[in-house]
């Protein structure tokens, strides 16, 4: 599906409606080069000054809405839609195998590659919607949740990094706690180039934390082939 998203065009590999409900699910496949075919994901133990804070799963809610006047408005913001209290990461990094590399596959920015396409993707839509808003449905209202199948094995885990070595940025992989995973949560930041443009209905949060996570933060589920074989857990 090709979308037009401010001077971008893109794509979104397939669309997932679960029937009779606002629910999109938006794709974006990536097959990766095996040279680089494993993604790790690290967890930052300092995220909020709120030490109680935890990882909200933040998408991108679009709905019409009447205005002061009456007259309808289209909006578009980030919206918590689960409660759902582990697999969160926040660095993802390509990590270089044994395997032979081709041309076919992705280089050492997959990563940023697959996330920064499926949210112009996401943001495409949304402008999308706001065009045709008969495509929003009885309900008003579409939740676009974005998701990214790969071919890469994907490891998560946390570090510290006061155990970085500042003078060369390496860090004692034995002091990194990893393991193996069919899937995860990858809390992604949109750059100024990344966001639509669509009036958002207004953020009522003066902290800067607030708003990072209504403007800036969303989450993009990350999925390899054994994890396609679970899907039921993953959302």
């Amino acid at each position: 599906m090709s979308l037009g998203n401010g001077d971008q065009g893109t794509r979104i590999d397939f669309v997932l409606w679960i029937h009779s409900t606002p629910w999109w699910l938006l794709a974006e496949c990536k097959r990766v080069n095996p040279a680089y075919g494993e993604w790790l994901f690290l967890k930052a133990r300092y995220i909020r000054r709120d030490p109680t804070y935890t990882d909200r799963y933040i998408v991108e809610y679009t709905d019409e809405a009447p205005g002061p006047m009456g007259d309808l408005h289209f909006h578009a913001r980030g919206k918590q839609i689960a409660e759902i209290h582990s697999g969160f990461y926040h660095i993802g990094i390509e990590v270089k195998t044994n395997d032979a590399g081709d041309s076919r596959g992705g280089s050492l920015d997959g990563i940023e590659k697959a996330a920064s396409q499926v949210f112009r993707g996401v943001n495409g839509m949304v402008n999308y919607l706001k065009g045709h808003r008969s495509v929003l449905g009885t309900s008003r209202q579409r939740i676009l949740v974005p998701v990214i199948f790969t071919t890469a094995r994907l490891y998560a885990g946390t570090v510290n990094f006061a155990e970085v070595d500042l003078p060369t940025g390496e860090l004692d992989r034995s002091k990194l706690q990893l393991e193996e995973v069919p899937y995860l949560y990858y809390q992604y930041h949109l750059s100024p180039g990344l966001q639509h443009q669509v009036y958002s209905g207004g953020v009522p949060f003066s902290e800067l934390s607030f708003l990072l996570q209504a403007e800036a933060i969303r989450t993009v589920a990350i999925v390899n082939a054994e994890g396609i074989n679970r899907s039921d857990e993953v959302m």
